[in-house]
């Protein structure tokens, strides 16, 4: 259940024009799983994920993630600081297409790898198409310095209720899949690294200011949800 938890998180990276701060509640099961939250700036995003269950189905998190993005939505770079059970770390990634470079200070590795133009993260891809009317059917993704593609797919408008009220919304369908090279993922965290699968389906519903209000995850028989708690303007 907790690499299903996992990519989960990375969903909250979104575009909302107005508001700084955005807290969510991620359940699964029943149970709530981790508080999560989103600062909004005007160039990039600061998403901080915790998880302090002390079920042990559930692992301890406390990681932050913070991307500056170009005018395009596009990352520029992107810092991780990871706090997961007993692994602490930190990586850094800086994009400068079509090259891009990513150290990680627990290994000191330095990779150097080609890049798409139009590459972005999951977080920034998700900034994206919250932000953006008319998308596209396809955006290549870096995965820890591997290729995938995410997929698009849109539904008719639906009236979300969330704690805050009742919203209309527009739904989309995301599906990823590796890029022709099947590049195998380089691990950095459990997050990055069990999100890009291919029996991942997300579901997500976007408010007309450019914010998901909700969200599921499915995976084979798996299922969580999130949903909006709190807007702080």
């Amino acid at each position: 259940m907790y690499k299903l938890l996992l990519p989960f998180m990375i969903l909250l990276c979104v575009g909302i024009a107005q508001a700084q701060s955005l807290e969510y509640k991620v359940t699964a099961m029943g149970m709530n799983v981790a508080d999560l939250q989103v600062e909004m700036k005007s160039d990039g995003i600061e998403v901080a994920v915790k998880n302090e269950n002390k079920l042990s189905i559930f692992p301890h998190l406390d990681n932050y993630y913070a991307i500056d993005l170009d005018a395009e939505h596009r990352p520029l770079r992107y810092v991780r600081k990871i706090h997961q059970s007993e692994l602490r770390d930190s990586v850094l990634t800086i994009y400068d297409p079509p090259r891009a470079s990513m150290y990680q200070k627990s290994t000191g590795k330095h990779i150097e790898y080609e890049v798409d133009p139009q590459i972005r993260d999951f977080f920034s891809f998700i900034y994206h198409i919250c932000k953006t009317e008319n998308l596209e059917e396809s955006y290549p993704l870096d995965c820890n310095s591997a290729l995938w593609q995410a997929r698009l797919s849109a539904a008719e408008e639906e009236t979300v209720k969330t704690e805050l009220g009742s919203f209309k919304a527009r739904k989309l369908e995301v599906r990823v899949q590796p890029g022709p090279e099947n590049n195998s993922t380089y691990y950095v965290d459990m997050l990055t690294h069990n999100f890009f699968s291919e029996d991942i389906i997300i579901y997500l519903w976007i408010s007309e200011s450019g914010f998901p209000l909700k969200a599921k995850l499915k995976k084979k028989l798996l299922s969580m949800n999130w949903e909006i708690q709190s807007i702080q303007l």
